[in-house]
């Protein structure tokens, strides 16, 4: 640069005193400190090591290579200078004349900025963002282009992090609403199907309307799926029969993964029941399955077993406290996993899948979701060997029997009677519950919200417990508890939620419950048991008395 400086200086012929006590050392000076600062330029340009910077002539030929580019993109000056630049850029970028787009705009407008993915020498991809400039001449001609690139992958990796929490938040209000909607479509169902069930004597009927009832049981399930996912909430284990669970599920999955693979069900007949909360199961299981399908593109067997693992016996995996589990395995004949990938399959966001056919949280929503069941979950795997998927819960101690749909129908104890005050924005929801409530021998007021509710109690404070729905319009249920109290200092209030209900009953105050909707007979029974044994019902055995 400062060599063609010199060049571009006229020559002197004429003065020559002057050249040798003024001008020429002070040219020479000029000339030396324009070396000088080049050298320095240069230095500094090929030191940066943090953005990749190199020249490129009109054509897109690179001429010039620093450090940094070397860093971000893998090769060395002496393997891509004199090569085109867009071998940086993806094939389908190439196809469609992406690079040839870029400098055709620096060339116009003077500058080209863009972000997108780039290719590094041994092929893996990063996020770039790119500035390229056109260099210009003394005389306005085109000289070239000057390129600056970042690696932006992990701020990329960031963003959509931040987009992909922004869309579940999206996704759970609106299902948050709909959700409780059905809530209470299932809970003004379930329980009108129950009592036509108690007072059928016919057996084929009863079994009918048992099928409707786990049918409405697992559409409830499915809604619930939706919230525990998108609204990131706690979720409430109970004892679940896996293989009854298992068995259902299996028959849905060959429409979900594919005609191209087989289903197998391997489940031992002696499993107990798991301590677990069985829609987060059937979601695990989904999760796995999906990924089972994506490793096994030309087709397999995915099988699905239950064992039972003792504490006295070998099968406990390291990290689980001693005790009795279900293990619950999905096997696949797939491509099977390398060693790193095995190592940080439950990493949030780790994926092997190619950019925008994974997320990269299936694997770690099932690991978290076996942790807050008190179990684990385990891989085998080897590349071309297929994967082995284990879920290990703790076995659930045995619950007593309920009555099934056989003929024989006996009656909850939902404790003595009680004068109650039933709040509820839905009329349906509203009916069936008092209904319930009459058939445990209580005795309901009903009040169609908050407002109906406080003239209720201003006129009437004598009831053992106020029911209210949490969500509703105006006044809502827990401002309508604490309203209410004022009045009736003493009684206790039952919550009923649509939504659920494990985020709440952490919220619960002394003398405040929940129970959630859609609930049976029998559970809305054992509810009002507990609370009437340590409140007692006073007006409605006072009543009774004067009547």
């Amino acid at each position: 640069m400062a060599d063609a400086a010199q060049r571009r200086m006229p020559r002197r012929t004429s003065n020559r005193r002057d050249d040798r006590t003024g001008d020429a050392p002070r040219f020479h000076r000029l000339l030396d400190d324009l070396r000088e600062s080049e050298r320095r330029f240069r230095l500094f340009v090929h030191g940066v090591i943090d953005y990749a910077i190199f020249m490129m002539d009109p054509e897109g030929i690179i001429t010039e290579w620093n450090a940094g580019a070397e860093r971000i993109k893998g090769y060395r000056a002496s393997e891509i200078i004199g090569k085109h630049f867009s071998q940086f850029y993806t094939a389908e970028d190439r196809e469609n004349g992406v690079p040839t787009r870029a400098i055709a705009v620096a060339a116009k407008e003077g500058r080209f900025e863009t972000e997108g993915w780039r290719v590094r020498k041994d092929g893996t991809r990063f996020w770039a963002s790119v500035v390229i400039d056109a260099i210009r001449d003394g005389n306005g001609d085109l000289a070239g282009f000057a390129k600056i690139t970042r690696d932006m992958t992990e701020r990329h990796i960031v963003e959509e992090q931040l987009r992909q929490a922004q869309k579940m938040e999206a996704i759970g209000q609106l299902t948050g609403g709909v959700a409780h909607d059905f809530n209470n479509l299932f809970a003004a169902i379930i329980p009108y199907l129950e009592l036509a069930q108690r007072r059928i004597k016919d057996r084929p009927a009863r079994e009918y309307l048992a099928a409707a009832i786990r049918s409405v049981d697992r559409g409830a399930k499915l809604t619930n799926q939706l919230l525990a996912f998108s609204r990131r909430e706690d979720i409430a284990i109970e004892p679940v029969d896996v293989n009854n669970l298992l068995t259902e599920l299996c028959e849905m999955l060959p429409r979900t993964i594919g005609p191209t693979i087989a289903v197998k069900a391997d489940l031992a007949p002696d499993t107990w029941q798991a301590m677990t909360h069985p829609g987060q199961l059937e979601l695990a299981i989904l999760n796995l399955a999906i990924n089972a399908r994506d490793a096994m593109s030309a087709g397999g067997v995915l099988t699905i077993s239950t064992r039972n693992i003792e504490s006295t016996k070998p099968g406990v995996p390291v990290g689980l406290k001693a005790g009795d589990y279900v293990m619950l395995a999905v096997a696949d004949t797939g491509a099977g996993m390398s060693e790193e990938a095995r190592n940080r399959a439950f990493e949030p966001f780790f994926t092997t899948k190619e950019a925008g056919k994974g997320t990269g949280l299936g694997l770690s929503m099932v690991y978290g979701f076996a942790r807050q069941s008190g179990g684990g979950v385990t891989i085998d795997s080897e590349l071309s060997r297929g994967t082995v998927v284990r879920l290990y819960m703790p076995k659930a101690q045995p619950q007593p029997d309920e009555a099934e749909g056989n003929g024989v129908s006996t009656q909850p104890d939902g404790g003595p009677p009680a004068r109650i005050l039933l709040v509820d924005d839905d009329d349906h929801v509203r009916d069936v519950t008092a209904i319930l409530l009459r058939t445990l021998g209580h005795e309901p007021s009903e009040a169609a919200g908050g407002q109906d509710a406080l003239r209720i109690l201003r006129q009437d404070r004598r009831f053992d417990l106020l029911m209210i729905d949490l969500m509703m319009p105006g006044i809502p249920g827990t401002a309508l508890a604490a309203e209410a109290r004022r009045l009736v200092p003493d009684v206790p209030v039952l919550f009923i939620t649509g939504y659920n209900g494990a985020s709440h009953s952490s919220k619960m105050s002394e003398g405040q419950y929940l129970i959630k909707k859609p609930f049976r007979l029998a559970e809305l029974a054992a509810q009002l048991k507990s609370i009437f044994h340590r409140y007692e019902p006073r007006w409605t055995q006072r009543s009774r008395q004067q009547a």
